[in-house]
């Protein structure tokens, strides 16, 4: 008897092939010794590979996860900078409108490049400082008949009678840039000038209007109702004359924004100019007339609620 060198199999002795696993025996011991160790390396080595491709799984999945990690840090950094951005854009923007504004004020003849929104903004500033002038002496007048009286106490102009003297004034603007602007393009045989390009030099030209209408502002404060006619009137005496003042650069503003706008004229400048004045002040006129005198109709409306319920307090005392 012997035994298989490859299983261990019992076997007679003249056995040329194990009956079990079928290894020659006549070969030598060392040739089946090897395929052996070649079959254990093979499944060690099939067990490293499966080791190697799990941790490869981990380390994937680690990377996907880190990466999600770093795309959520980049989106929420990206946002952060956009809003930086946007506000870094705003300020640039209102230095650029101070930087342009003061440049207008040294040289208002001047032609230099800016935001086109610019000439509006100047506009929209001015018109807020005469409404805010005009609601101020009304409230003071109102404040002053308050204190003459404890009977009765007058309330402050409704925010609808604020709103129309605001267009007033907005629609005595749009006339002079309108007005102004279609007489340059009807009377000029050249190279016409843009709207925007338009607007942002008549706002060089009258940009002196937002110093006269903050000196304007200021001095409502100084009006007093209270005494003679005469005292009411001396106090009223600044307010007017910066008033008219301010319309004064508003109608210089006309005239040179046209005679600067017209390079060729069918006809003379002069007639160009005469012919704009015209106009605005037909139409300020009509204007004034129709949502004016509803103005005034509301003030007045205000001023007898007021004195009939004046009247009425009076009656219940006495």
């Amino acid at each position: 008897m012997k035994k298989c060198p490859n299983c261990g199999a019992e076997l007679a002795a003249t056995a040329k092939f194990c009956t079990h696993c079928g290894a020659d025996l006549t070969k030598p011991v060392s040739a089946t010794t090897t395929n052996a160790s070649t079959a254990s390396a093979k499944s060690a080595t099939s067990s490293a590979d499966s080791t190697t491709a799990k941790s490869a799984t981990v380390e994937s999945q680690a990377t996907s996860a880190q990466a999600s990690t770093t795309s959520t840090a980049s989106s929420q950094v990206a946002s952060q900078v956009t809003n930086g951005d946007q506000v870094q854009q705003l300020q640039s923007s209102a230095k650029n409108y101070f930087s342009w504004l003061l440049n207008s004020w040294k040289n208002p003849t001047a032609t230099e490049p800016g935001e086109s929104y610019f000439g509006y903004i100047s506009f929209v500033i001015e018109a807020l400082l005469i409404t805010a002038t005009g609601i101020t002496i009304a409230n003071r007048i109102l404040a002053v008949f308050n204190n003459s009286q404890s009977v009765f106490n007058a309330n402050k102009l409704s925010f609808l009678t604020d709103l129309k003297l605001l267009l007033v004034v907005l629609l005595g603007m749009v006339f002079h840039i309108g007005i102004g602007f279609a007489v340059s393009a009807l009377g000029n045989r050249g190279t016409k000038i843009g709207f925007s390009a338009y607007v942002s030099r008549f706002a060089r030209l009258t940009n002196y209007a937002m110093i006269v209408n903050l000196l304007l502002f200021f001095s409502a404060f100084m009006v007093n109702a209270a005494g003679n006619i005469l005292v009411v009137l001396s106090t009223f005496s600044p307010v007017i004359a910066i008033f008219s003042l301010g319309c004064l650069v508003w109608q210089l503003g006309l005239i040179l924004s046209v005679t600067m706008s017209v390079d060729q004229p069918v006809i003379s400048k002069a007639y160009l100019v005469l012919i704009a004045v015209v106009i605005v002040s037909i139409l300020f006129y009509i204007t004034i007339r129709i949502i004016g005198q509803d103005v005034g109709a509301g003030m007045l409306s205000h001023a007898m609620t007021q004195l009939s319920g004046l009247i009425d307090s009076l009656g219940q005392q006495y």
